[in-house]
């Protein structure tokens, strides 16, 4: 996740500007992680609507994990 820091240098900054995106859990279609205020990843479906807020330090490191074997690994 970015660092505070590098969140308040350049407030537009999102997972999608870095790459990251992930399949929805539920329907599959591919969708950016972006973030809260406070840093937190979240993820908002366009197709099937769901939302899923990442909140605690062991889904933070799943979501890393997800994003990497979705991208091949990079």
């Amino acid at each position: 996740m970015p660092t505070e820091a590098e969140r308040a240098s350049d407030n537009s900054m999102s997972g999608e500007d870095m790459g990251w995106v992930i399949p929805c859990w539920l329907c599959g279609e591919p969708i950016p992680v972006k973030f809260t205020k406070k840093n937190k990843p979240f993820l908002i479906c366009n197709n099937c609507g769901v939302q899923t807020f990442i909140r605690y330090g062991k889904a933070e490191e799943l979501l890393i994990a997800k994003i990497k074997q979705y991208q091949g690994g990079k």
